[in-house]
């Protein structure tokens, strides 16, 4: 069978959310050397779909399509490089160097960890102006992580004029999206042990 004919019973089977239809195509896609099956694989040992959950596994296929250029990939290795997940070392410099390059290309995830980076000093020098502009672009795009580093850059002023209402604004945003750690800033909005990063 070829590829694009594995492709499109793996999205039909993913259309309808039938996911022991799926995961089979897209192994035999990421097996063939396909860098979209690849990543998708990465995602579903992520999530554990189908397929035991298993960060080591995760990691082999994000890397495997992150070398062959694709965003979501690159984006997810640099995260692991940067946190050291799925067996792999911290390595500052590998996971700048993918973020970097997801981020050029407007991945959200991508552009907040690497705001991240950027505003905490960890693997790029510590500049808030980049990480305010990474951030901003990736809150565009409705990244929940990046409206909730927003609301902590302008809660502590860095790099903006500390402002709690906008701080505030930054981080119902990101709750409104689901993350759960915007939740008690807006609590405790002068107080909130984890902002200390």
């Amino acid at each position: 069978m070829s590829n694009e004919e594995l492709l499109r019973l793996a999205k039909q089977a993913t259309d309808k959310e039938d996911w022991p239809t799926a995961v089979p195509y897209y192994r035999t896609l990421a097996e063939r050397g396909d860098s979209g099956g690849q990543s998708v694989m990465g995602y579903f040992y992520s999530r554990g779909i189908v397929v035991p959950k298993d960060e080591k596994q995760s990691v082999f296929w994000y890397r495997k399509a992150a070398e062959q250029g694709n965003v979501k990939a690159q984006a997810k290795s640099g995260t692991a490089y940067m946190e050291g997940r799925g067996g792999l070392s911290v390595d500052l410099s590998r996971a700048k160097e993918l973020l970097t390059k997801a981020a050029a290309q407007d991945d959200p995830d991508a552009q907040g960890s690497l705001g991240f980076m950027y505003e905490t000093g960890q693997g790029a020098p510590r500049d808030y102006s980049k990480a305010l502009e990474l951030y901003r672009k990736a809150a565009d795009q409705k990244s929940a992580y990046a409206e909730f580093r927003l609301g902590i850059m302008y809660q502590l002023g860095r790099g903006v004029p500390l402002d709690y209402a906008i701080a505030a604004q930054w981080y119902r945003k990101a709750s409104d999206e689901g993350y759960i750690a915007a939740r008690t800033p807006l609590n405790k909005p002068r107080s909130c042990a984890c902002l200390s990063i």
